[in-house]
């Protein structure tokens, strides 16, 4: 169930994030190189060359992409014990979510830092739950379940 769970906070983020690219034309762009690169499987010089721009547009907006979706996952932490943060400090908490999810420390002391202390603990329990629940992604058989570990994989691939 845990699983689950963690599963519909990811899809939750990823429909956040794609329904703000929605009005903003760069931002558009943004989630075009996210849907390429996750859904289609293109590489970077395919996208490159489909939304004519270069390489290194295309990893920049999906780092962009990535930092998108990793602050609506935090939000989305936060609201479930319903507390928020200025966009600014919520910026930095993700990116210290971001932080813990590619060390192998335990997530309090990189996130120790952090003042507000309902915000620090809704992004420790959240990195908590995405490493234990990562061990049972690869047993999710079915075909969702396979594109689910795919499309994480994508998202986390730069932080994991």
């Amino acid at each position: 169930m845990e699983v689950v769970d963690l599963q519909a906070q990811f899809v939750r983020a990823v429909r956040e994030f794609h329904d703000g690219a929605l009005h903003d034309a760069e931002a558009r762009q943004v989630l075009y190189c996210l849907s390429g690169r996750l859904i289609d499987g293109l590489s970077y010089d395919h996208i490159a060359k489909k939304e004519n721009i270069s390489r290194d547009a295309v990893k920049r907006r999906l780092q962009a992409a990535r930092r998108g979706i990793l602050q609506a996952l935090v939000r989305g932490a936060l609201a479930d014990r319903h507390h928020e943060l200025p966009p600014r400090s919520l910026a930095k908490l993700a990116e210290k979510v971001g932080e813990a999810l590619a060390s192998r420390r335990p997530p309090g002391e990189l996130i120790e830092q952090v003042a507000d202390a309902p915000a620090r603990a809704a992004a420790i329990e959240l990195v908590e739950r995405v490493r234990s629940g990562l061990r049972w992604f690869p047993g999710l058989d079915s075909p969702d379940g396979q594109a689910f570990v795919s499309a994480l994989t994508g998202i986390l691939d730069e932080v994991l």
